[in-house]
């Protein structure tokens, strides 16, 4: 598995944020959990006491200390699940954990990034976002406010201009759990705007690979970028495209053993058919040709493989 972390990584894959397990241990250690609040709904403590059907816990942002019956806690999850995309990833999928991870996103801005909540994808869906042409930009995103007959009426979404369009021009946005996806052929929406902007937003992250299908599309970044070490090398062999992310090592690694099979196989025809024509009687010329033929076919095949 790739380790995030790893600097020399950092511009192959896209950063889900791992906790550090010394995080994690000081966190468990702390035995935390959500408890009712009468303004805030949920709020974060820490258990101190069981008695009972009730535990007395350490309010963390006050530091009081209260007791609470045990049906009214609910579990927090590890510092790993912080800002979490799909909440059904959740260790602890409850109402407290649920309300805690869509405040935290939203205070970090990240309003469309939960890939399979249903709020999110219908916020997003509302606002009936589309690429539209543009002079300088190539395409720039656009809400669409009305419709008149082969045309549209659209607000762009960085200026707030309103614009006439015609609907032949516009091409649909793909929705936002597909932000920088490693191979396009994915994309719901597979269109020129939503290539060019998934290749630009993986571009400025220092994504430079992008697969779209069975291509690998390499942005050029005019500069050394330390994706071509012997770690580097070694984390692609013998692994799957899906496996690791985009790379040239990995279209390299899939035609090197692609071409080991062929060799394998073709070495394998070769042994059948040597076994096969031997028992066959033949004049002295036709051993010959033979067994310039099975030269041949070893030459070309078995010695390589070898």
């Amino acid at each position: 598995m790739a380790d995030i972390n790893d600097p020399e990584l950092q511009f192959l894959i896209v950063d889900r944020r791992v906790t550090d397990p010394a995080e994690q241990a000081a966190w468990s250690a702390k035995k935390l959990v959500w408890v009712p609040h009468e303004t805030q709904g949920f709020i974060a403590a820490s258990m101190k006491e069981e008695r009972g059907d009730e535990v007395i816990v350490e309010v963390k942002e006050t530091g009081k200390t209260m007791t609470i019956l045990k049906d009214d806690i609910q579990k927090m999850n590890p510092p790993k699940f912080n800002n979490v995309e799909d909440m059904a990833e959740l260790t602890c999928l409850n109402e407290a954990s649920v309300l805690h991870n869509l405040k935290t996103r939203y205070y970090s801005g990240l309003i469309y990034e939960m890939v399979n909540d249903p709020a999110a994808q219908a916020a997003w869906a509302a606002k009936r976002l589309i690429w539209v042409p543009h002079e300088t930009q190539g395409f720039v995103a656009a809400s669409v406010l009305e419709e008149r007959g082969d045309d549209v009426v659209v607000e762009i979404q960085e200026s707030g201009k309103q614009v006439l369009v015609s609907k032949d021009d516009i091409q649909k946005m793909n929705p936002p759990k597909f932000h920088k996806v490693e191979d396009m052929a994915e994309l719901t929406c597979l269109n020129e705007a939503s290539v060019l902007f998934n290749l630009k937003e993986r571009y400025y992250s220092g994504l430079i690979y992008t697969y779209s299908g069975l291509f690998c599309v390499v942005v050029n970044p005019y500069k050394k970028l330390p994706i071509y070490t012997e770690k580097v090398i070694e984390l692609y062999k013998g692994k799957k495209r899906h496996e690791v992310p985009p790379h040239i090592f990995s279209i390299a690694d899939t035609a090197y053993r692609s071409m080991l099979q062929v060799f394998k196989c073709l070495d394998e025809f070769n042994k059948k058919v040597s076994a096969y024509m031997r028992p066959i009687p033949v004049s002295e010329l036709g051993k010959l040709l033979f067994m310039k033929l099975e030269t041949q076919l070893r030459c070309a095949s078995g010695a390589i493989w070898r």
